[in-house]
């Protein structure tokens, strides 16, 4: 325990001080009064709190309190800002450049929109205050070694949106990251910031690794309250959900889609019925970056728009005052129904509200059991507790490729410090040697090196450059999957990027395709340049499709939604009374035959041929049972099968095939083997 004369002060630097006044704030929100506390004595922190209280000030104006009182001439980079979205990371620029800048502190910022010239001047004047991404971070530390030195002077990392990195490969690359950060810069301070979180100590615990400092998490003094209202509409009346759109809208308004596919198509529809107004505008990662931003910024201004978008506005990006957000089928999870209605009344004690528009009484019967389970305060769990072998081999690779000539022992001691690594030395050593033996590394002296086949796999140069290796050298910093698309171009302005896949299938010159909410024409098609030429058109458009788009549902939402299909569970939002209607209709088939939806019993109906089990295993259970399922039925049986999945049930084309008799042979299986002989 601290002695009185070592008690921290803490209270704010008086020039932040100055700057909070200039702002106009009264003072200090509760949250930031106790994130203060809490940051400026040294501990590794965990800060949740809605959108809208000021996370991001609670952890920079401590932090930078610490910076001014360490004494003059402040090194470059001390604070580190990492956050999963490249625009989460233009919105925080302008925020954190407003309190830093006045110190004498530069803020930087580096990802693969930055332009070049921007991206280099980091090293002629590295700033103390750099935003990042994972991806960024790894090129740093893996080929930036005259940049990598000035880590060495790092105080704190802030991560951003964690629940979000924390559910996915790019949080485990995060945080063996940061243990190789803390054999270059020593036990610097982590501080995390979630509007969602499930289980806060484990998400804290994970962040902070191998670190030896307290932690502590700081939260909201309130439970924010939130409003939904479900609309019922029949499937594939996209014009009555554009109705629906339009009679809610008022001021700026965001309707969020679950795919790139139905946020143009909803656009379109709106469209449609606008009457001629130029109010509508759809913003997914497949527009431009600039068309994006200058949606953004008349949001920001207030200007009556409707806005149809995907998830790139469901995390933290400042877009003003939000009065309602409206939610186009089910959300696919209580977090994301939670992070996007929390974008409406987005300031301090505003009640979120939000209208979800449900499409056939099965997303209605969703859309319920979400919110059902939303207003409980039911958060969705999807943090993954161990890095996931190709992550790992990755940041081995990753040593090796930034020169530093260690052991395998000496990186398994540095990676080990994160919760995520998950391996035992001797599961380490095998990794290794099987990449050795692949000739993407080479050990020998007992030294990781890179071996001859890296440069064989990710090539330096772009296509037509003298390497005729499959991927470009960038790819090997991400976790992301690589998609192969096509960049298409306006005279010189880039309006967004299309599938190659949807090209090569669907698109020829002259016809007319939907993108950023307009229509074109295509004039020419360049497959070498990978680019679509096109230009302004009006009239019907075939609207793209995009791979790698679809939700994964979770048990609980399984489980909730079986209730409100039973009737064990009503609507705890307010509800349209035809979907409720539809929804216990459905439920009333069931009980009429005996039948119970509790979970207690797999339900098997024959339908059409196909086998069709129901019971709330949640998305990724279904997938799994569904393709062991049709592996065993086309090995044993040599059917002619296939199978469909979805988060209460899966059914198989077995005929008559004992389906049941199947699951339990395969629970007395090797499961893993089974799905890998699947698999292959």
């Amino acid at each position: 325990m601290l002695g009185e004369e070592e008690m921290p002060d803490i209270s704010l630097h008086p020039a932040l001080t100055e700057l909070v006044r200039r702002r106009g704030w009264k003072g200090l929100t509760e949250l930031q009064v106790k994130a203060l506390k809490e940051i400026v004595s040294g501990k590794n922190v965990l800060i949740v709190a809605p959108t809208g209280e000021g996370k991001t000030e609670a952890a920079l104006l401590p932090l930078l309190t610490e910076l001014l009182r360490s004494g003059p001439g402040v090194e470059p980079v001390s604070i580190l800002y990492v956050t999963p979205m490249k625009s989460l990371i233009n919105d925080l620029y302008r925020r954190i450049s407003y309190w830093a800048e006045p110190l004498g502190l530069r803020v930087a910022k580096k990802h693969g929109d930055v332009p070049g010239p921007e991206r280099s001047l980091r090293l002629k004047r590295p700033p103390h205050i750099l935003l990042t991404t994972p991806e960024s971070l790894e090129i740093d530390l893996d080929w930036a070694p005259r940049f990598r030195e000035y880590y060495r002077n790092l105080k704190a990392v802030v991560v951003d949106e964690v629940h979000e990195l924390l559910s996915s490969k790019r949080g485990s690359q995060l945080l063996l990251l940061l243990e190789r950060l803390k054999a270059i810069a020593g036990d610097f301070q982590r501080v995390g910031l979630s509007a969602t979180i499930p289980n806060e100590g484990a998400a804290l615990d994970l962040l902070a690794g191998s670190s030896a400092r307290p932690r502590a998490i700081v939260k909201s003094g309130e439970r924010r309250r939130y409003e939904f209202v479900i609309k019922f509409v029949d499937e594939g009346d996209w014009e009555g959900v554009a109705k629906v759109v339009a009679s809610e809208a008022g001021g700026p308004t965001l309707v969020f889609t679950n795919s790139r596919y139905t946020s143009e198509k909803l656009g379109h529809e709106l469209q449609k019925i606008s009457g001629g107004k130029d109010n509508v505008f759809v913003h997914h990662s497949s527009v431009a970056a600039d068309i994006r931003e200058e949606v953004e910024s008349r949001l920001k201004r207030g200007d009556e728009i409707i806005v149809v978008c995907t998830r790139t506005l469901e995390l933290g990006i400042d877009v003003g005052s939000i009065r309602k957000v409206l939610q186009v089928r089910s959300a696919g999870s209580v977090s994301s129904l939670l992070q996007r209605v929390g974008r409406s009344n987005h300031m301090l004690r505003g009640t979120p509200t939000g209208v979800v528009i449900a499409m056939g009484p099965v997303d209605f019967a969703e859309a319920v059991a979400e919110a059902n389970l939303a207003l409980r305060g039911y958060l969705d769990d999807n943090t993954l507790r161990s890095a996931p072998i190709d992550v790992v081999a990755k940041e081995v690779v990753g040593y090796a490729l930034s020169g530093q000539d260690l052991s395998p022992a000496d990186i398994y001691k540095t990676l080990s410090g994160s919760r995520q690594l998950g391996l035992s030395f001797d599961e380490f050593s095998r990794l290794v040697s099987y990449l050795e033996q692949n000739g993407v590394l080479s050990a020998a002296g007992g030294k990781v090196r890179l071996g001859p086949a890296f440069y064989k796999i990710w090539r330096l140069g772009s296509k037509g450059e003298g390497s005729w290796a499959p991927r470009s050298f960038t790819d090997f910093f991400s976790t992301i999957p690589k998609r192969d698309l096509f960049v298409v171009k306006s005279g010189e302005d880039v309006i967004g990027y299309v599938d190659s896949y949807f090209v090569y299938r669907s698109v020829r010159p002259g016809d007319r395709i939907r993108l950023a909410g307009r229509t074109w024409e295509v004039s020419r098609i360049d497959e070498a340049g990978e680019k679509v030429e096109v230009v302004p058109a009006e009239g019907q458009a075939e609207v793209p499709l995009w791979k790698g788009e679809g939700m994964r549902r979770s048990a609980e939402v399984a489980r909730e939604f079986l209730d409100v299909i039973s009737g064990r569970s009503g609507c705890l939002a307010a509800c349209d009374e035809r979907g409720m209607a539809e929804v216990r209709a459905i439920g009333s088939w069931y009980r009429s035959r005996g039948l119970s939806l509790d979970g207690s019993a797999v339900l098997v109906e024959s339908v059409g041929g196909e086998q069709v089990l129901i019971y709330p295993f949640g998305s990724k259970v279904s997938e799994t049972l569904g393709m062991a399922l049709a592996y065993l039925l086309l090995k044993e049986r040599g059917l002619d099968v296939y199978y469909r999945s979805t988060f209460f049930g899966l059914s198989v084309s077995a005929g008559d095939a004992d389906v049941v008799g199947l699951l339990r042979e395969l629970a007395g299986m090797d499961l893993r083997s089974v799905i890998g002989k699947a698999l292959d």
